[in-house]
């Protein structure tokens, strides 16, 4: 397998994933309405971009489970911050 073209694919794949399903749309437009600064912008899409490489190299190399510890570790996390600002603690 050819390194740099692996890598170069994931990447590439999670650009337009990111674009795809997080830029192109609300995202993109809050800036505009001084919701989100260039730079919250510029750190939210390299978030996303890592994340979603994660992901796919994961799953390339048929690695399910670190996919999906990354999916629901993340789920985990969010919920229980949830229930604690919500139960005041």
């Amino acid at each position: 397998m050819n390194t740099k073209l692996y890598f170069e694919t994931i990447d590439m794949l999670s650009k337009a994933i990111t674009q795809f399903a997080f830029r192109s749309r609300p995202i993109e437009e809050m800036p505009s309405r001084g919701k989100l600064t260039q730079k919250d912008m510029k750190t939210l899409n390299k978030y996303m971009i890592n994340r979603i490489a994660g992901l796919l190299t994961a799953i390339s190399k048929g690695d399910i489970a670190p996919a999906f510890q990354i999916i629901i570790g993340d789920l985990w996390r969010k919920n229980l911050v949830f229930l604690l600002i919500n139960q005041g603690i």
